[in-house]
């Protein structure tokens, strides 16, 4: 018995972060139905029958808080995760990063393994898990797909250094 894949709209104006965490959700078997600015997130909910709902607060052309606002006037109950960043709090925790977790965290940020990092940077496993715990520590993220969200939004890549 196959297990059907979780169905979720991504409305978010920001194209490279719906591009990534799009990605790094598909690589988690879950069903990126439509991605949006936010204009569409409403007639999507009701096309696609979501499981959930990613909805970034802060869009220009139609607000967060009004697509939200759709939805209850319309009593589409799916739930929402509101999607909430700050570039500026993001860099102030990257720059607590060394350069060896930096480098780590553009790997991350390409959605590689601690194995393929290991690989590619020629050290142990158990040493990028270490530079990992460190992280996730500086960057106050519970889970790696957390911070390579935050890397893709922020177009950390390999080479990239923040100042």
């Amino acid at each position: 018995m196959t297990q059907t894949a979780m169905r979720v709209p991504l409305s978010d104006d920001h194209s490279l972060f719906r591009e990534g965490l799009a990605s790094l959700l598909k690589r988690r078997n879950i069903e990126i139905v439509a991605t949006s600015d936010g204009g569409d997130a409403v007639p999507q909910a009701v096309q696609f029958k979501p499981h959930v709902i990613l909805l970034d607060l802060r869009m220009p052309e139609v607000h967060g808080l009004e697509v939200l606002a759709q939805f209850q006037r319309r009593q589409i109950a799916t739930p929402i995760v509101m999607l909430i960043t700050s570039a500026k709090q993001e860099c102030r925790r990257f720059s607590q990063l060394t350069s060896r977790e930096m480098e780590i965290f553009g790997h991350l940020a390409e959605g590689q393994g601690n194995k393929v990092i290991a690989r590619n940077l020629d050290i142990s496993d158990g040493t990028v898990k270490l530079h990992m715990k460190a992280i996730l520590r500086k960057l106050k993220v519970q889970s790696r797909v957390e911070a390579a969200v935050m890397a893709v939004h922020q177009g950390v890549c390999r080479g990239t250094k923040i100042n």
